[in-house]
């Protein structure tokens, strides 16, 4: 019965929504770095906008380009004054938007701090260009074009495939600091993989035992990939660490016609 009433209630707040012609979303701003032709981007965006992107209203991208004064071998400002300051003045920005603009997210990189809005038109421009008398000391410039089907935002901004295994990694990470985690500490990480055939389950075995995993438990269940396999290996959990065994293991999985499906490892304050 509870079931049904949250269809029922999803199906309702669908009616009203196509009636009054919203486009509800909620936010969800995730970051994440990414390499572009060997050059680090630090990347900010709602990923929640993907439910409902493209939004035919907000037709337009208006992006807002700084030039950050002092900058570190990253692409990055070395002065965490600066750094302030850049965020109070996309607080600025975001607080003047109205029901017509909508901030997708932001760029750092190469000296540069890029920030980005999907629009019904250009009115916002001159509201943007009063804010920003304020912060003469940097350069900027500001581009506004048509782009109905939200390409910058996917293209740009949005994650792909793997910068989203690794925005998941982090998650995973943050949940062990908030337990008071010692990343520190080499522990027993744990991994689940799926597979189509039981076939295809042995021999992704015989590759992961090239590289020290051992075998926690083979089952099956009814599922598209029936085939489950656990294995673990002692390992680091430092982010970076963790991005290269966890994706190592991502892309392997698929050669065998598997699915990676996660990890977990337990809580370490102290040195045993």
């Amino acid at each position: 019965m509870k079931k049904l009433k949250t269809i029922i209630l999803t199906l309702v707040m669908g009616i009203f929504g196509n009636l009054f012609g919203q486009n509800k979303h909620i936010e969800n701003f995730e970051f994440f770095n990414r390499n572009e032709n060997e050059i680090i981007q630090f990347i900010v965006v709602d990923i929640g906008l993907n439910e409902i992107a493209p939004i035919n209203s907000k037709p337009n991208i208006l992006k807002i380009s700084f030039q950050m004064k002092r900058v570190n071998e990253a692409g990055l400002s070395s002065s965490k004054e600066e750094l302030n300051v850049f965020g109070e003045i996309e607080d600025k920005l975001i607080e003047k938007l109205t029901k017509d603009e909508l901030f997708v997210g932001r760029i750092t990189s190469n000296g540069l701090r890029d920030f980005y809005f999907y629009t019904k038109d250009n009115k916002i421009q001159a509201t943007f260009e009063e804010i920003l008398k304020k912060y003469n000391q940097f350069k900027y410039t500001i581009n506004f074009e048509v782009d109905e089907n939200w390409n910058k935002y996917f293209q740009l901004l949005y994650p792909n495939e793997e910068e989203f295994q690794k925005i998941g990694n982090r998650s995973v990470l943050d949940n062990l600091e908030e337990g008071g985690d010692n990343l520190t500490l080499e522990r027993e990480v744990f991994h689940w993989i799926y597979f189509k055939t039981e076939n295809d389950r042995e021999n992704f075995i015989k590759e992961i035992e090239k590289l020290n995993f051992s075998i926690v438990t083979k089952s099956k269940i009814k599922d598209a990939f029936p085939f489950q396999l656990q294995i673990k290996r002692v390992d680091k959990v430092d982010e970076e660490s963790v991005n290269q065994y966890v994706i190592q293991l991502w892309k392997l999985a698929p050669k065998y016609n598997g699915s990676y499906d996660g990890w977990e490892t337990s809580i370490e304050t102290t040195n045993k």
